[in-house]
């Protein structure tokens, strides 16, 4: 690591290091380098998917509105989604990729070219119209499952992305 930063100063590059662990980071910082946590991950335990407590009523809220509205949740595959629901995800992903000022980076969420992994599952929630709300997309992972892609209707059931989400810990903790 030393050696590439020497020869990225050198060629008047900047360097920037991704996700890694904390004595490499503190290592950089006690040297002058700035450092900037981007995100975190979360481990979800899916034993006890009540959703009980001030801090799970959004979820709930989500739940009954879209019981009420008649949106569903399907876990499915991409190739066994069929042809009209590929279609609306693929506008969904266009439509928000459009709306960003840069491009679609493939190391962290993921974009529609991932989906097509027969090992990827996606829960999609779906209208008596057959009408994509949203979608998420799940990497399968040792025990479990990671968040992948999110996308969701502007014009659709607002709160989907909290309504899949439950809707998949729900899955998982059936599975």
């Amino acid at each position: 690591a030393d050696r590439f930063e020497r020869a990225a100063t050198t060629a008047g590059w900047s360097t920037a290091w991704y996700s890694v662990g904390h004595v490499f980071s503190d290592g950089r910082v006690e040297r002058g380098w700035n450092q900037l946590q981007v995100a975190e991950e979360s481990i979800v335990s899916t034993e006890l998917v009540t959703f009980r407590g001030k801090k799970f009523q959004d979820v709930r809220t989500a739940r009954n509105r879209a019981g009420k509205e008649g949106i569903r949740a399907v876990w499915t595959t991409w190739n066994d989604a069929g042809p009209m629901i590929r279609t609306q995800i693929r506008a969904l992903s266009e439509e928000w990729v459009s709306e960003k000022s840069l491009p679609e980076m493939g190391f962290t969420l993921g974009g529609v070219e991932t989906l097509a992994d027969p090992r990827v599952r996606l829960m999609v929630a779906l209208d008596d119209a057959g009408r994509v709300h949203g979608v998420t997309s799940w990497l399968p992972a040792p025990g479990g499952w990671v968040l992948d892609l999110m996308r969701r209707d502007t014009e659709g059931f607002r709160p989907v992305v909290e309504f899949l989400i439950a809707e998949t810990a729900r899955r998982a903790h059936a599975d």
